[in-house]
């Protein structure tokens, strides 16, 4: 995710886990917590080097977080279990709404498919749609489906 599709990320839509997080370790180590442990249940460690598996875990949150930001999240929530969350839908929220704001701003099809890693098809997709088609788009890869064809009366019955 680009710094600019994070801008438009509105904390209260988030997950409670997600803005305790942001208020308790900052939105950047957040994101980089949620990017190397998405989904993962992360038991904390008491401390840094309370035991040797406690120390590992606390080693892995200081290489991500750092140092200021591991310590702040051992103090606060050592010994608990965090389900860390993924925010796929609310990122890919944030990506599409940036997306249309550059598209906005002048820019093509292709200068946003490749700034946003994505295939032109799916720019124009997440333009055309609202911000759940998008996230739908971004979550199973594709641009939400394709539309049932009408049926016309009767030709159901056609079928046992």
């Amino acid at each position: 995710m680009s710094a600019a599709g994070t801008a438009f990320v509105i904390v209260e839509d988030l997950p409670p886990v997600a803005q305790e997080l942001i208020a308790l370790i900052g939105w950047d180590a957040t994101l980089a917590l949620i990017k190397h442990m998405g989904g993962v249940n992360l038991r904390v460690p008491l401390g840094f080097n309370n035991n040797p598996a406690g120390a590992q875990r606390a080693a892995l949150l200081e290489d991500i977080l750092g140092h200021e930001a591991a310590a702040r999240l051992i103090a606060a929530c050592g010994g608990t279990v965090l389900q860390i969350p993924t925010l796929r839908h609310a990122l890919a929220r944030a990506r599409n709404a940036a997306i249309r704001a550059d598209y906005d701003a002048g820019a093509t099809l292709e200068e946003l498919a490749i700034k946003y890693r994505l295939t032109s098809r799916a720019i124009s997709a997440i333009l055309k749609g609202s911000d759940t088609e998008g996230a739908r788009l971004a979550v199973r890869g594709h641009a939400g489906g394709r539309k049932p064809r009408p049926v016309a009366d009767g030709q159901m019955a056609l079928f046992p």
